[in-house]
């Protein structure tokens, strides 16, 4: 009975982790909806948006903090954000190389994720995209890939725990070839360690906003 109990348990955690996966989904369709061919309700567009991500954020750290006890977000210390810088500069670096062996492929391979987003962009929706980029989305996607998965799988095998969330984090950011899934894969594994090494979900976060901060200037060029 006690087994049934603990499988029930867990697949019910299961079942809860992929519900928060897919409602990170919700204001990237709203913002296609909202703002394709220049729909005029701008503010309800910025509204419905804002409100989802912070319902979103406020309901997992609300699961995170109950599971733990602790504080999702603890203070940033200076040793945390070295270490965070160090983990966005391996990051960018790994990332130049496989970009690198990318521009020697015979066909331009483009990240599907990154071009979905900028195709809504709009000069309406320049700000909000930013906000969501920047800000919004990986405050959401780090209190589900790294505060909600650590908490609730593999809890004494960390390396484990950073293995499958970064692979699944990877997988999920819509990759055109194998090539792009590894670049976000390893993505969500360097956020993984960042995590696992500080236990502060506010250094990987701040790897995170490094990470995708250069895709402002993409908004404008």
């Amino acid at each position: 009975m006690f087994y049934m109990h603990n499988a029930l348990k867990y697949c019910g955690n299961i079942l809860l982790f992929i519900i928060l996966i897919i409602s990170t989904q919700i204001p990237i369709l709203l913002l296609k909806i909202l703002f394709k061919n220049e729909n005029p309700h701008l503010i309800l567009g910025w509204v419905l948006v804002i409100s989802s991500y912070l319902i979103i954020i406020w309901g997992v750290n609300y699961l995170i903090k109950k599971q733990t006890q602790q504080a999702v977000f603890k203070p940033l210390r200076l040793s945390d954000f070295r270490f965070s810088l160090m983990m966005f500069v391996v990051l960018i670096l790994f990332k130049g190389l496989f970009l690198q062996f990318l521009s020697q492929l015979p066909t331009k391979q483009t990240f599907a994720n990154d071009k979905a987003i900028l195709s809504l962009v709009n000069h309406h929706s320049l700000l909000l995209m930013v906000l969501v980029i920047v800000i919004l989305g990986p405050i959401a996607e780090e209190l589900i890939f790294r505060g909600y998965f650590f908490s609730k799988f593999f809890k004494n095998h960390p390396w484990l725990q950073i293995l499958i969330s970064g692979l699944i984090f990877g997988l999920l950011h819509s990759p055109t070839n194998l090539i792009i899934a590894v670049i976000y894969i390893v993505m969500g594994w360097i956020l993984g360690y960042t995590y696992y090494k500080r236990q502060n979900l506010s250094a990987s976060l701040t790897t995170h906003i490094l990470n995708n901060a250069p895709f402002i200037f993409m908004l404008f060029y």
